[in-house]
């Protein structure tokens, strides 16, 4: 049987980031480097499966993305699999994944751009915040491959995102 538990988990929900980013509305800004994929945690504390993921696009689209779900050793759980072109100014951008149960536990939400004009509603909190808030990035990652190697983000840069979920009891 399945109930509806939490509509969405996104970068602010107490499972993400959380309030700590409340500094402000995000804002629009190009992608800080074509095919860096950016990873931003997310703690479950109960199973649930996802059915989409979600971006808020910003004021210009751009370019190809790719958005998917990693665990902490950058295993690749699920991804939308292919480049998709980015759609809708200032409007979130669904991407239907592969309905996939997560178990409680941390993981990953990943986006991935191929190049720097494209923008996403970001907050812009200082690098040294992203980095204790475990935001982590990997470099040459479009589309999101099966495996990456995380690297420290260093540009002061993070998406509005996130998943959709349907909790399973």
């Amino acid at each position: 049987m399945r109930l509806m538990c939490r509509p969405s988990i996104h970068t602010l929900s107490a499972e993400s980031l959380g309030y700590g980013l409340i500094l402000g509305s995000p804002a629009n800004a190009a992608y800080p480097a074509s095919n860096d994929a950016i990873f931003i945690p997310v703690t479950l504390y109960r199973p649930a499966l996802v059915t989409r993921l979600f971006v808020a696009n910003g004021n210009v689209t751009s370019g190809s993305m790719d958005m998917g779900i990693y665990t902490l050793d950058g295993s690749r759980i699920v991804s939308f699999g292919v480049m998709t072109t980015q759609t809708g100014t200032q409007v979130l951008q669904f991407f239907n994944i592969t309905d996939t149960y997560l178990s409680p536990g941390k993981y990953y939400m990943a986006i991935v751009i191929n190049n720097g004009t494209a923008t996403l509603r970001r907050y812009n909190v200082s690098i040294i915040r992203e980095q204790m808030y475990g935001v982590l990035k990997a470099t040459s990652a479009a589309p999101l491959p099966a495996s990456v190697t995380f690297a420290t983000m260093t540009a002061a840069y993070i998406p509005s995102m996130g998943m959709e979920l349907m909790g399973v009891l």
